[in-house]
């Protein structure tokens, strides 16, 4: 415990491993954010080049990738950098941002699920009016409504954490999170944990619950289709996005929507593996190898270059 004043800046205790396993760790997490990175510039490269693909779901895939990128550069990166320094600090002011960015990108994860999900649920259960509903303009606004919401939700934890007294230098993470971050603060964490996980149970529930009411529709929509190729086919098109929901889901409601004296636990970290490292990087391989058009034109633009 030190005084707040002597506070300029944390050192990330990241996982506690043997020294010998750290250059096969920072390899790995090397070879990870490369594929991913390179993955997802494709598919919205392939968005963006492939005339047939200029449709709304491929528009919201292509977004989903280039927000996906911003993800986990904002992690990653200072990932593998704690893995090949001795030296883990991070400064206050870029502890805090991270935290803002990290939970700007998770925040919009949600919103656009959400409406990828909305996406499914026009395409199915009003075939018809599909070009009515989903039409380029309201495209976009879902789009902007989705990063206007998460650029404005977790401001004022940001804002707050900037006030506040901090007694400790050790964050117990691999990136600078809420929990372990208040972990370290003298006093007056409660407010700021209250506010921030009523503001993070209403974004993750609304969007889940949004998510779960368009799967029923779309469910039972499916299940009046009289021919099995129609149901496998209604079915194909949305395992990829129920693949995505199911891994990003669980282990943001175990990390966010929980009691408010819980503490951070060693187990939390490989939890949080699973929305900022396992679900970007599965992004590319799901929405590719799983959806018949991404597949054949990024096998097409390869063999092309």
């Amino acid at each position: 415990m030190i005084n707040q004043s002597f506070v300029n800046e944390f050192f990330m205790l990241g996982f506690p491993i043997p020294h010998w396993l750290c250059t096969l760790l920072t390899f790995l997490y090397i070879l990870i954010y490369v594929f991913m990175i390179g993955g997802n510039i494709m598919i919205i490269m392939v968005v963006r080049n492939e005339a047939k693909l200029h449709l709304p779901m491929y528009f919201f895939i292509a977004n989903f990738s280039f927000l996906e990128i911003w993800y986990t550069t904002t992690i990653v990166p200072r990932m593998i950098r704690d893995q090949i320094m001795e030296n883990k600090s991070i400064g206050f002011s870029a502890c805090i941002f991270q935290f803002y960015f990290a939970m700007v990108c998770g925040g919009n994860e949600h919103c656009l699920l959400a409406v990828l999900a909305y996406d499914r649920f026009v395409a199915i259960c009003y075939p018809l009016y599909y070009t009515i509903i989903m039409k380029p303009k309201t495209c976009v606004q879902l789009i902007v409504g989705a990063w206007l919401v998460s650029f404005v939700a977790p401001i004022s934890t940001a804002v707050s954490l900037f006030q506040m007294k901090f007694c400790g230098r050790n964050i117990d993470h691999f990136f600078c999170d809420i929990a372990p971050i208040l972990q370290l603060t003298c006093k007056g964490r409660s407010t700021i944990s209250s506010i921030f996980y009523l503001l993070a149970t209403i974004i993750i529930l609304t969007c889940f619950f949004m998510i779960c009411i368009s799967y029923t529709f779309i469910l039972v929509t499916v299940l009046r289709i009289k021919s099995n190729e129609g149901r496998r086919n209604a079915f194909s098109t949305c395992a990829s996005h129920l693949t995505v929901v199911t891994i990003f889901y669980s282990s943001c409601i175990f990390m966010y929507i929980r009691p408010k004296a819980r503490p951070f636990r060693h187990t939390d970290k490989l939890v949080s593996l699973a929305y900022t490292l396992v679900a970007p990087v599965l992004n590319p391989m799901i929405y590719t190898f799983r959806n018949k058009s991404m597949k054949f034109n990024c096998i097409h633009d390869s063999l092309k270059s």
